[in-house]
């Protein structure tokens, strides 16, 4: 297989020695030149190399400073263009301002000091790297006025389309019935799932539309439906209709979309994310791990006439167990500080205040929450007290406090990157809506009532996957599959949720 490699350099002599040196290689490589920047970012898209080579303008001798860092303002523009290795020649020996330069620009840029060697060390490099994986991103959005469109983007080669949908209001108001009947858990649930899926398919993808056979076309150039990204980017209206239920629309499809690749939301209109939560510089992270264990009647809302009554939880220490346990596992290669964990300690119950408190005082990178959860909905009837539709439970054991999710999102901004809410119903709109909205560019929870082993089987796996993939959307594709080979009798593979800023 021929690999294309991209030489960016204005030093001439430094030019020829790079292109006489990789010429004389018996691998199959495929060398463009270019003495221009401008150019070699233009080449990024055209050209699509393997791999890159670009260089620091060349100092005099080993005590003169380096001429400019051009190089370095082409890494930069190029990371967003292609996701090839970048080799970036620098001075020898490597200066301790260029190595910190160097690695400022992050992603995958190597120093490679002029020194004897280096060009084997260069090669050595090409050799050993794959090229960047293809994917296919694709971005269904809700406008308003119920318009709908959508768009597909190659990512590591060219591909661009584009076009309108169309999705009856009969057949949304027929979608939210059958995910709520769904969500009650009845035998054949699976089977419903699978025939709100394909139904959504026809709805959304139907007559008239060009969506089907662009997304093949697509598919073809990735490498096939594994290598697909699906968004869905719609505002509170949609917010409801479960649109994790849609299959591929290809024929050979045999499960849901979100079993091939991931498939996450998007909240259109929300302001500035919070960064990622494996970007940035290094530093350590902070990890917060909330067990709130409480149960019984919370005379804050009131239903039917009636308290809200709250079940006892088998599962909240050993979910919070397991969690601190895979964090303190993966904290020395994934930099985080020791994760604390508060509210499992039934002698040192967690209370409103003392929850509130914690999330203003102190900022945190990755929240985890394991307890009950409330969400009353726009259009149910509910007698509440100072409560809005979503709230979370905190709380002696037998006296639970509501604490509301829109008191509490302001705390998040800036900081917190990752919200996880093992509960039911904590995909709700009330809860994602109100932590994207203040910044938190990754929300997980579920949008039916989940039982609590496969809340804790879904924790266990989730962490462990993203410490290994360090991304939270595959980590959140790879763990619903794995829910749903632990047993997919149990609707708990198909509840989670995913919604993340764009990024």
């Amino acid at each position: 297989m021929t690999k294309k490699i991209l030489l960016v350099t204005g030093d001439g002599s430094l030019l020829g020695e790079l292109v006489t040196a990789l010429g004389a290689r018996e691998e199959d490589l495929d060398v463009r030149p270019c003495a221009d920047h401008g150019r070699g970012r233009e080449l990024l898209a055209e050209f699509r190399p393997d791999f890159v080579i670009v260089s620091l303008a060349l100092a005099r001798d080993p005590k003169s400073p380096v001429a400019d860092f051009g190089g370095l303002v082409f890494c930069k523009a190029a990371m967003p263009i292609s996701a090839a290795p970048i080799a970036v020649i620098t001075p020898s020996p490597l200066t301790v301002n260029v190595g910190d330069a160097v690695r400022a620009v992050g992603g995958n840029v190597t120093p490679y000091p002029v020194a004897d060697g280096y060009v084997a060390k260069i090669l050595n490099q090409i050799r050993t790297t794959r090229p960047p994986a293809k994917r296919l991103e694709i971005l269904i959005e809700a406008l308003a006025d119920n318009r709908w469109t959508y768009s597909l983007r190659g990512v590591n080669f060219q591909y661009k389309r584009g076009g309108s949908l169309s999705f009856d209001l009969g057949a949304q108001g027929f979608s939210r019935m059958a995910a709520a009947q769904i969500g009650k858990a009845p035998p054949d649930w699976d089977d419903q799932f699978q025939q709100l899926g394909r139904n959504l398919v026809l709805s959304l993808f139907g007559a008239g539309s060009s969506f089907q056979d662009d997304v093949r076309q697509g598919m073809e150039e990735a490498g096939g439906l594994h290598h697909t990204r699906v968004i869905f980017a719609v505002g509170q209206e949609q917010y409801d209709l479960a649109l994790e239920a849609v299959f591929p629309p290809v024929k050979t499809a045999s499960h849901p979309w979100m079993i091939h690749a991931p498939l996450l939301r998007n909240i259109p209109g929300q302001g500035a994310a919070n960064t990622p939560l494996f970007d940035g510089p290094p530093r350590l992270r902070k990890c917060l791990i909330v067990g709130a264990n409480t149960s019984g009647f919370c005379d804050d809302i009131v239903v039917g006439g009636r308290s809200l009554e709250l079940g006892k939880l088998s599962h909240i220490q050993s979910e919070c167990d397991a969690v601190e346990a895979l964090f303190k596992e993966a904290q020395d290669e994934m930099g985080f500080d020791d994760p604390r964990v508060i509210g499992t300690d039934p002698s040192k119950p967690l209370g409103r205040r003392d929850f509130q408190s914690l999330l203003q005082d102190e900022q945190w990178d990755v929240i985890h929450f394991a307890g009950h959860a409330y969400y009353s909905g726009p259009n149910q009837e509910t007698a509440s007290s100072g409560v809005q539709h979503a709230c979370l439970f905190v709380g002696e054991p037998d006296h639970p406090e509501a604490v509301e999710m829109n008191t509490i999102a302001p705390s998040l901004r800036d900081t917190t990157s990752l919200l996880y809410l093992s509960g039911c119903q904590t995909a709700s709109a009330g809860f994602a809506v109100a932590a994207a909205q203040y910044g938190v560019p990754a929300v997980l929870g579920f949008r039916w009532k989940v039982q609590d082993k496969p809340a804790e089987q879904h924790a266990r796996l989730f962490y462990h996957q993203l410490f290994r993939e360090r991304a939270i959307d595959r980590a959140f594709r790879n763990t619903r599959r794995g829910m749903r080979l632990l047993n997919r009798r149990d609707n708990a593979w198909a509840s989670g949720m995913l919604v993340m800023a764009n990024q």
